[in-house]
């Protein structure tokens, strides 16, 4: 994985003098350096990106709690790329460090992050989509959807799709305080934060009081502005929620 190695080869491994002491003082404390160097083996060695040994793990987790932003991109980009391969179940240790990796303030991180974890929810085995909710991603996750990064919203609001495809997480989605939100996103000049939203929204419309807020949160009139979109796939989630919407008849009291 060429990208993944150069950003790996970018963290420093080595060290510098100081002027004050005239010391070779290491960048990286031997734990970081150590890890990251298991990790640089990994990469350039691994047949199966999408196994890594519990070692390899134990060297990405160390990476991930990391204070330095550098290290936690390696992490998140480690992550990214091991999830788009990965078919067992994410181990909760995993999805524990890629719920503290949503966390950081850095776009980077947060997109690299986000796209790990709707890799693991979209897939990886159904129990993925419990080991998120039990890990504490639906918050975080939320509050991506504020993004003013495209790619992360996108990211984000792809992931809470997936999610809610069970009865249990469409209802904590929408009580969680996802939906305006995701209707706001759902006016997004980017096609495909607009089409992931959509589908967010109809997901979330299967449940009858899910219903009942859009209502309340004065969600008709921009559903009913989605109908114009150009793009097919928001125009068919539109309309199948709006149908499901239909359904409840306070709408049209």
């Amino acid at each position: 994985m060429p990208r993944l190695s150069r950003l790996l080869c970018c963290c420093p491994l080595g060290g510098n003098r100081s002027k004050e002491d005239g010391i070779y003082h290491p960048l990286l404390p031997d734990d970081e350096r150590q890890a990251i160097n298991d990790l640089l083996q990994f990469f350039r060695t691994s047949v199966d990106i999408g196994q890594p040994t519990e070692e390899q793990m134990r060297s990405l987790l160390y990476v991930s709690y990391s204070e330095r932003v550098d290290l936690q991109r390696t992490a998140a980009l480690c992550f990214a790329e091991i999830s788009d391969r990965m078919r067992a179940d994410a181990k909760m240790e995993m999805v524990e460090a890629l719920v503290a990796l949503l966390q950081v303030h850095d776009v980077e991180v947060q997109q690299a992050s986000s796209l790990a974890l709707s890799n693991l929810a979209l897939k990886g085995p159904a129990v993925n989509k419990r080991t998120i909710m039990q890990a504490g991603a639906l918050r975080p996750l939320i509050s991506l959807l504020s993004s003013t990064n495209e790619d992360v919203q996108c990211n984000a609001c792809g992931c809470i799709t997936t999610l809610a495809t069970t009865e249990i997480n469409k209802r904590n989605v929408v009580e969680h305080g996802a939906l305006q939100p995701l209707l706001q996103l759902a006016r997004s000049p980017d096609a495909r934060v607009q089409r992931n939203a959509a589908g967010a929204i109809l997901n979330i419309t299967h449940i009858d009081t899910n219903r009942d807020e859009m209502v309340r949160g004065n969600a008709l009139p921009i559903l009913l502005g989605l109908l114009k979109s150009p793009d097919r796939d928001v125009q068919y989630y539109t309309a199948a929620a709006l149908s499901n919407i239909a359904v409840n008849g306070m709408c049209w009291s």
